[in-house]
């Protein structure tokens, strides 16, 4: 099973890339991204893990602290950190392929494509605080067999 989740990351990365090169396309930009939604976005983002972490662990929803893997399938019962790398990687993904389309983007999509690069870069931002805040039950986890 765990080199099927292999295969199912690799299709998943691909399909990132190419959602990130549709989304600045010209004739599939958005409307104007403005700067307050880029700087709420991030900040949101760098947040929002924190709060999901904590509002799970608050509300008794059983969370399992193990550093990801590629040989794990990403929504297990309480595996919160795979979740987390795989958005991470999702999002910096879709910047990836973002950044092919940038050279024909017009205004629109260059505000399209620092919105997504924010966005990316705030969670994995937020990503980093979960480590540093629960590093010790991450660290007691591992240390117990549960990796």
């Amino acid at each position: 099973m765990q080199r099927i989740w292999k295969y199912i990351y690799v299709c998943w990365a691909v399909l990132c890339v190419l959602t990130g090169y549709r989304t600045l396309s010209v004739s599939r930009a958005p409307g104007f991204v403005g700067w307050p939604f880029v700087v709420e976005g991030f900040i949101f983002f760098c947040v929002a893990p924190l709060a999901i972490t904590a509002l799970r662990r608050r509300f008794g929803f059983e969370t399992v602290f193990r550093r990801p893997s590629l040989g794990r399938p990403p929504f297990g019962k309480g595996d919160i950190l795979q979740v987390f790398r795989l958005f991470s990687i999702s999002a910096a993904l879709i910047m990836l392929g973002a950044c092919f389309a940038l050279p024909n983007a017009d205004h629109r999509g260059l505000m399209m494509f620092i919105s997504v690069a924010v966005n990316a870069a705030g969670f994995f931002v937020g990503e980093r605080i979960v480590y540093l805040v629960y590093a010790r039950k991450i660290s007691e986890q591992a240390a117990t067999g549960l990796r």
